[in-house]
């Protein structure tokens, strides 16, 4: 008998128009390079959910060994908080692709598919989602 693994449709599909809105945000901006970022931006999101830090006890003893750096480290996310917050309205997409591909990542490991099955679904959601919102940009 065959088994059929269960597919994730509605988070790809909500990861999708995550990306059609990022790139009706990117169709805003007049150098054409923003698509090549945006693509090489979903394609680093895609490896970094591909092989996340799964032994942050060791990265976060050694950061944080001295009290030192670990003021260090709070002033800097002090500062970065009051950036994002300062400029939420350009963050926010950033954000929803990276929860949304968070989810379609989490579904997919869920439903038992492989580190490279899930890039390449992960990767192929992402040039679709892309080209569906300069398709309807450019239709409309």
């Amino acid at each position: 008998m065959i088994r059929v693994r269960p597919f994730p449709w509605i988070s790809l599909l909500l990861l999708m128009g995550c990306y059609a809105i990022v790139a009706h945000v990117m169709a805003t901006y007049e150098s054409q390079l923003v698509w090549l970022y945006g693509g090489l931006g979903g394609l680093a999101i895609a490896l970094i959910y591909m092989h996340p830090l799964t032994d942050m006890r060791i990265f976060l003893t050694r950061w944080f060994s001295s009290d030192t750096v670990a003021f260090c480290m709070l002033i800097g996310l002090a500062g970065f908080a009051s950036i994002l917050l300062h400029w939420f309205k350009a963050f926010m997409p950033a954000m929803l692709v990276l929860a949304a591909e968070g989810l379609a990542r989490l579904d997919l490991q869920a439903a038992g598919y492989s580190d490279l099955q899930s890039f390449g679904i992960l990767m192929g959601t992402t040039v679709l989602g892309l080209s569906v919102g300069w398709g309807l940009l450019t239709l409309l």
